[in-house]
This record gives structure tokens, C-alpha cells and sequence, in this order.
């Protein structure tokens, strides 16, 4: 006490001493301080500096100005003498300025210009122990950023130091753990936990169940929770055990009995753990997907625990809980809130590839996609990485760029052929390939998941997709033995009932229709056994049974989107019975209800047949001209446009259209040709109709390439050119299966120009051939040697 009454005199009286020096006084102040008596340094430090206001010490003694009032929590006025020796030439003062404003910014919560003056003190720091402290207080400014790897960079060097206090040792040990366990790296986590902790301590077994935790080990977790809760170390270490055994019942999706353990420790929450126990409550919530619930719980916390560890998993777990309730915009909102407050998260990529999904969701299927690809750049986690890959590849699929589709998948595979996603983009490489019809590539796709997923979990959907693309290819025998494959394999399969009804419709194809009946006839209670029942009863021409399928779909039809089909079908069988009006009728009502534009077009398709067959050709082409831009009609609309024009004379709209399919078109295009062909004979065009039909004597020697060369050897023999004529005929009969009729058509009518040469012989040869085989021709060639025998006609 005599102590203090000399120092308190000695400062309060040092204006009055003039014997004592100026050094002596600096001196004296500086040991006040080292005694932290800092109230006392204070009021020292203001008299000296009215007494020697020029004084060498001015700066040294505003410092420890500043460091005692912060040390007396006095901060604004520290603050003020700090920022004012910034600028101290000082380099010492000027560095510890810039250390204290950070450590008082990190207090006011001012993250980044607390990062701002200590990244500046710790660069140019040269004492090693106020260096260390630096590091530490960066460390901890990067983790309340959730910048861990920055974080990391300095506690990691910071462990070995013999600077820092037990405190912040103990400190920094305990953010690594949380850090490492986040990243999943349980290897670092466990050294440094057998490093630091005996296993007897409460440390030891809460990070150890910690660890547990996170690698879904819930049963080790719990055990050494409830180890810690029997060896009652303190109310503290109970309360974090049983905040661990929450953490296992939700983990485990058994919220009831969490609910329980809530409210066993909710009497008597200790301050430190409140913000864990509140983040629990409203992940209890967010794991059961009630996301309205958790909504609440979530915003609550945002606005009570700003500097809670939990803070950038929370919004993250908030956007997506928005998401899923349809609230995009805040969703967006909260998700950008995250992106500005934690740049450098580790839930950065995660947030990110949400908004994504938010994008999506909006329609913005640009914006996802760039969302997406950012993802894939920055994810750390590999299979997020992946998984942002696949969804650029489905978005891209989505809009139709499906080249781009296949090679972001193709990327996958060649990258990531073991990656848990590998098999999903194989699928939707097979998928792309088939839409666009590829099918080979396709198929051969498909087949390399087979054989390199041969555990997948979705071959049953491989084969049925197999058997779609065979049946694509009209290859119905392979269609069907992929099939009774995936029946027989997978009796089980959420697809089997899908797959024997499509068995009955490969049946059906193959024209076995006997097959077909018995297989759909088990499967009544699907409404499209029912469509189908009505075809086959339409292939046989039971009308009145094909109608009591449809009856009965009309009186038990139950999804409205298979409304416009019924109505399709019932103006098809209409149309087979030529029941026009019946059938238009019945093509509107099917354009009136489809909500999907396949339907509306293929309505519109044959609600032109319709009124072509009424009479009614302006109609009719009106109908056309309305799948001029339908990709799967604008070939055969202009088609039948065109032979609409032709058959009323209108050759040059006519030819226009079918110029149009001819440069554009697949499916028609070689029918254009034959028909244009056809225009140029019926306006004497000669000349120009044989170069035409000379376009399709190429491969494939099909029907129609038939009918084009037959069709020259008629202009020539109308021309009067037999010889010709003759050559033409006998080279279609040379080139084309004589299962085509026009084969056997060509030989008769060669067989008639070498008897009007004379050549008699030479026509006997010929139909002598055509006599083996069956049909009018071989009547008529037997008839024509019996006259040419007898000579009598």
C-alpha cells in the first residue's frame, strides 16, 4: 500500500519536480506500466507529456498510452492514439499501432480491416514474439472469415512457437481440430489429438468422438460421449457430450429422440454452447425437411450469432431450405449475402453450385450452366466437382446442345473413369448419342456401362434403353432380347411392368400380334395396355373391339395427360373407317386438350388427311402449312403439300416444296426426288424428269430406286427408243430383289419391246423366267410362250 501511495505521488507530482529528469521520469512511467498499474501510466503519461511536449519519448510513452487503456478496455480512446502513431516513423511503434488496431477491429467485429492491419504488421514485425502473436491473431481473422487454408497457413507454423501463451496454444489447437475435421483430413485431426491430449481427458475423447462423428462412425461417436458424461468432468464437457449425441440422433435421422435430448439441457445452456445447441435445433429440422420450420430457426441464428463457427454452414443450409420452398429470390438473396461475407468458405463451391439450381429453377438455363462451370473450377470436393460437370452436360442436353452435352461427359469418363458419377455420365452419353440418332454410338455406349459398372445399380434401365434404341433401328428381334433380358434378369425391377408392356409393343411390330395380346392381356390395369389392345384389334380389323378399349379408357381414364393420345387414336381408327367427320372431330378434340406439342402436331397432321379426304384441299394444305417449322413433320408436310399442289396442277408451288425437302430433308428426301421427277414427265419435261430419277439409281436399290429407273425405261420407250428402253429394263431386273414389283414388272415389259424387235427368242428366255415364279406376271408370261408356241393370240 506504501508502495502505491509513493508511485500514485510520484506520478501526479512529476510537473512539480524539477529535479527530476526527463529520463528519469520516462523511466519511471515505463516501470508503472510493467507493473500494470496502467490507470496510474496513464495520468504519468499525460503530465510528462504537458511538461516535455517535444520530449524523444512522445511516441514510446503514446503507445503505452494506447496499449493501457485498451488493457482497461477502454477502446475508442485507444483507438484514436493508435491510428495516430500509425504514421510514427517510428517503424517499431508504427508496426505495434497496426498490430493493437487489428486486434481492436477483430473485437468490433471489422473483419477486413482487422485483416488489413495485421497482414501490414505481421509483414514488417521484427520481434519474434510480437510476430507470433501476429499470427495467431491472423489465424483467428481468417477463421472467424472461414478462410481455414489461410488460417491454417499460420497456426500450423504457430504450434512450435514458444511465444504464445498456453491460452492461445490451447486456442489454436482446438480451431485445427474443427478445421481438419470439416476437410475430412481425420489422419491430422488424430495426431494432433494424441499430440496434445492424454486419453483420459475430456479433450481427447470429445475431439475423438468429434472425428467419429464426422466419419459417420455413429456408434464410436456415441461411445465416447457417453464416456465423457460418466466420468462427470465438469458441466461444461457433459453438456458438449450430449450436444454430440444430438449430433449422432439427427445424423441418424432419428429427430424424435433428438427432441428429447433438446430440451434435457435447455434449462441449463452454458454461454458457450448456446450457438451450437440453437444451430442444432434448426438442423433438426432442416434433416426432417420441414424447411419452413427451419427457415425461422436459421434467419434467428443469423441475426444472434454473427461470429459463430457454424455461421457460413448455416446460410448454406438456409438457401437450400429457401430453394426447396420456392422462395428463389431470397434464396438468391442469402446466397450472395454468403459469397460477399465468406469469399474464401469451404462451403464456397457448395453455395455456389445452389445457385445454380436457383438459376435452373428461374428458367436462366445460361446462367446455371456458367453456375455450374464455376463450380467444377473451384470444388475441392471431387465428387462436387463431378457432379457440376454431369449437370452442365444434362443443362446442355437440355437446350439442345448436344454435341457439347456429349463432350462434357466424354470429360468425365476420360478424367474420372472410378468417380461414384463415372456410370451416370456413360447413361447420359448413351442418351445424348440416341436423341441424336446415333444409335450405334449409342448402343455402343450403353454396352460399355455394362461391362464396366457390371454391380450398377441401373442396368435394368440400360437394357430397356437398349431395347428403345433397337426399336428405333426397326430392329425389333434385338429389341425383344433385350427385353426378356432385363424380365428375366431384374423380376424385381421398378421397370418390369414398363418392360412387358413394351414387349407387347415390340410384339406388336413384329406382327405378332397373337404374342402381343397375351402379354398385354395381364396388364389391363395400365392404361396403356389398354391403347394398345385397341391397335392390335385395329391390325385385325375388329373395330367394334378396338372401340370397347377405348370406351372403357374414356369412362376410366385417370391422367389427364393421356386425354389428347385417346383422342389421336379414336380419329386414327375413324380415318381407317373412313368416317371422316368422325375422325376431324375427334383430331380436334386431341389439338384443343394436348398440353405437349408432339400430340398437337401429329393431330394436325391428320386433321389435314381429313379434310383432304373430305374434298376440302385448301383446308388441308392450310393444316400442312402449319408444320412447315416442326421438326418431326415439316419433311412430310411439305411432302404432301406438294403432291397435294401436283395433283391440282399447281407444278411450280409444287416444285418449290419439294426443291425444299430434296435440299433440306432426310426421311423424304428421295421421295421429293421420285415425285419432282414425276412433275417434269407430266409437263413433257423428258430430259430434265430422267436426270432427276437418275438420282436415285444409287444405293439403296430400294423400291424407290426402282420405281425411278422403271420410270426411265417407260420415257424411253414413250420415246420411241427400244433399245434403250430394253437395256434400262433389264438392268433394273439385275440390280433390284426380285421381291420388288417393279422387277418383275421391268422384265415384262422388256420381254414386249424384244418381240416387237423380232427377238423372239430372246423374249421366250424371259418369260420362261418370270413363268416359275407367282403372281399376275407369271400368269400373264405363261400365257404369252403358249401363244408364241402356238402362234396363236
Amino acid at each position: 500500500m506504501v508502495k502505491l501511495i509513493l508511485i500514485f505521488s510520484f506520478i501526479c507530482g512529476i510537473t512539480f519536480q524539477s529535479l527530476a529528469g526527463e529520463k528519469e521520469d520516462y523511466y519511471a512511467i515505463t516501470k508503472t506500466y510493467q507493473d500494470g498499474f496502467y490507470s496510474l501510466a496513464i495520468k504519468g503519461i499525460d503530465g510528462f507529456l504537458k511538461k516535455y511536449p517535444r520530449s524523444q519519448y512522445r511516441d514510446d510513452l503514446l503507445l503505452l498510452k494506447a496499449v493501457s487503456l485498451y488493457n482497461i478496455h477502454k477502446y475508442p480512446q485507444a483507438t484514436d492514439i493508435f491510428n495516430l502513431l500509425k504514421d510514427s516513423p517510428n517503424t517499431r511503434i508504427k508496426n505495434q499501432a497496426y498490430f493493437y488496431l487489428g486486434r481492436l477491429y477483430q473485437d468490433a467485429n471489422e473483419i477486413t480491416k482487422a485483416e488489413e492491419m495485421l497482414k501490414y504488421a505481421w509483414s514488417n514485425i521484427k520481434d519474434k514474439k510480437l510476430k507470433a502473436v501476429c499470427g495467431y491473431e491472423l489465424g483467428l481473422v481468417y477463421f472467424r472469415n472461414k478462410d481455414y487454408k489461410s488460417a491454417l497457413r499460420f497456426w500450423e507454423k504457430g504450434l512450435n512457437s514458444e511465444f504464445l501463451s498456453p491460452s492461445e496454444i490451447r486456442a489454436m489447437i482446438n480451431n485445427l481440430l474443427y478445421i481438419y475435421i470439416l476437410k475430412k483430413d481425420w489422419g491430422k485431426a488424430e495426431e494432433l489429438i494424441s499430440k496434445y491430449f492424454k486419453p483420459q481427458e475430456p479433450e481427447y475423447l470429445y475431439f475423438q468422438a468429434r472425428v467419429e462423428l464426422s466419419r459417420k462412425n455413429f456408434e464410436k461417436a456415441e461411445e465416447m460421449a457417453n464416456a465423457i458424461i460418466k466420468n462427470n468432468f465438469s458441466e461444461f464437457w457433459s453438456q458438449k457430450a450430449k450436444l454430440i449425441q444430438i449430433w449422432v440422433r439427427i445424423e441418424k435421422e432419428e429427430p424424435l429422440e433428438s427432441g428429447d435430448m433438446f430440451s434435457d439441457i435447455s434449462q441449463k445452456l452454458l454461454p458457450e454452447i448456446e450457438d451450437e445447441y440453437r444451430y442444432l435445433q434448426a438442423y433438426a429440422l432442416y434433416k426432417q425437411k420441414r424447411f419452413a420450420a427451419a427457415v425461422r430457426w436459421y434467419q434467428r441464428f443469423i441475426s444472434r450469432y454473427e461470429t459463430s463457427r457454424f455461421l457460413d454452414r448455416v446460410y448454406l443450409e438456409l438457401v437450400d431450405s429457401l430453394y426447396n420452398i420456392n422462395k428463389l429470390k431470397e434464396a438468391k438473396r442469402y446466397a450472395r449475402e454468403f459469397l460477399d461475407k465468406f469469399p474464401n468458405s469451404l462451403y464456397q463451391a457448395e453455395i455456389i453450385y445452389s445457385l445454380g439450381w436457383i438459376s435452373y429453377k428461374e428458367g436462366d438455363l445460361q446462367l446455371a450452366i456458367e453456375e455450374f462451370k464455376k463450380v467444377a473450377e473451384i470444388a475441392e470436393n471431387e465428387d462436387l466437382k463431378i457432379n457440376a460437370l454431369c449437370r452442365v452436360g444434362d443443362l446442355l442436353s437440355e437446350t439442345g446442345e448436344l454435341d457439347a452435352a456429349i463432350r462434357q461427359y466424354d470429360y468425365v469418363l476420360k478424367n474420372y473413369p472410378n468417380s461414384i458419377y463415372a456410370e451416370y455420365a456413360q447413361y447420359q452419353l448413351a442418351l445424348d448419342l440416341y436423341h441424336k440418332e446415333d444409335y450405334d454410338s449409342a448402343i455402343l455406349s450403353l454396352n460399355n456401362l455394362i461391362q464396366n459398372f457390371p454391380q450398377s445399380t441401373i442396368l435394368d434401365k440400360v437394357y430397356y434403353q437398349l431395347a428403345l434404341i433397337y426399336f428405333k433401328k426397326r430392329e425389333y428381334k434385338l429389341a425383344l432380347e433385350e427385353i426378356d433380358y432385363l424380365l428375366k434378369k431384374y423380376p424385381n425391377s421398378s421397370y418390369f411392368n414398363k418392360a412387358l408392356l413394351y414387349k407387347a409393343v415390340i410384339l406388336f411390330n413384329l406382327r405378332d400380334y397373337d404374342a402381343a395380346f397375351k402379354v398385354v392381356e395381364n396388364l389391363k390395369d395400365l392404361p396403356y395396355a389398354h391403347f394398345l389392345l385397341a391397335q392390335i384389334y385395329i391390325q385385325e380389323r375388329k373395330y367394334d373391339l378396338a372401340h370397347q378399349e377405348y370406351n372403357w379408357l374414356k369412362e376410366n381414364l385417370r391422367d389427364p395427360q393421356l386425354l389428347p393420345y385417346l383422342y389421336l387414336q379414336i380419329g386414327e381408327l375413324e380415318f381407317d373407317r373412313e368416317n371422316w367427320d368422325k375422325a376431324l372431330a375427334n383430331f380436334q378434340n386431341a389439338i384443343q386438350v394436348a398440353n405437349t406439342s408432339d400430340v398437337k402436331e401429329e393431330a394436325i397432321y391428320w386433321l389435314a388427311w381429313c379434310y383432304y379426304k373430305k374434298g376440302d384441299v385448301r383446308k388441308a394444305l392450310v393444316e400442312f402449312k402449319k408444320l412447315d417449322e416442326v421438326l418431326n413433320f415439316w419433311e412430310q408436310s411439305k411432302f404432301y403439300s406438294a403432291s397435294i399442289l401436283k395433283q391440282e396442277k399447281d407444278y411450280q408451288k409444287a416444285i418449290e416444296l419439294l426443291q425444299e425437302v430434296i435440299k433440306n430433308g432426310k426421311e423424304f428426301k428421295r421421295l421429293a426426288i421420285l415425285s419432282l421427277g414425276d412433275i417434269y414427265w407430266e409437263l413433257k419435261e423428258m430430259n430434265k424428269a430422267i436426270d432427276i430419277y437418275r438420282k436415285l439409281e444409287r444405293a439403296p436399290y430400294d423400291v424407290i430406286s426402282a420405281e425411278a429407273s422403271f420410270k426411265i425405261g417407260e420415257i424411253l420407250e414413250s420415246q420411241g427408243e427400244h433399245s434403250q428402253a430394253i437395256l434400262q429394263y433389264l438392268k433394273i431386273a439385275s440390280l433390284y430383289s426380285s421381291e420388288i414389283p417393279f422387277v418383275s414388272r421391268a422384265k415384262i415389259r422388256c420381254a414386249r419391246l424384244l418381240e416387237k424387235e423380232g427377238k423372239i427368242s430372246e423374249a421366250l428366255k424371259i418369260y420362261h423366267q418370270l413363268a416359275q415364279e407367282e403372281g399376275e406376271e407369271a400368269i400373264y408370261a405363261r400365257e404369252k410362250i403358249r401363244e408364241l408356241k402356238t402362234g396363236r393370240r
